[in-house]
């Protein structure tokens, strides 16, 4: 069993690859669903709630984004408007003296997290 979360607008049908196991996911969560349907309700815009957990919709690492969450909620808890764009997000160069090397992909899914789970 595995928990995610629905931050889509509608209810996500995830089926499993051998069609026999449905699962609905209403908006919000966390629900805990079945490995089998798990693969199909990412590929559909669920999201793991456990941040540690693989996405298989994506080819990024999660462990790398969750780690570059923390960073960007660090960064923002400083409160330093010059470290952050237009949009609020923490630059790249600030998360890349931060954090290391990541890609585009990993600081997008980062900031979509952040932007779910933070109080603005």
């Amino acid at each position: 069993m595995k928990s995610v979360i629905n931050p889509t607008d509608a209810t996500v049908r995830a089926v499993s690859t051998c069609g026999t196991h449905i699962c609905l996911i209403a908006v919000g969560g966390p629900r805990l669903i079945s490995d089998l349907v798990f693969a199909d309700a990412c590929a559909k815009g669920c999201l793991p709630a456990d941040p540690s957990v693989d996405n298989p919709a994506t080819d990024i690492d999660e462990r790398r984004v969750a780690q570059l969450v923390t960073v960007m909620n660090e960064v923002l808890d400083e409160g330093n408007e010059s470290l952050l764009t237009m949009e609020g997000c923490p630059k790249a160069s600030v998360l890349k003296r931060l954090f290391g090397e990541h890609n585009s992909s990993e600081r997008q899914a980062a900031w979509h997290q952040v932007e779910l789970t933070r109080d603005r």
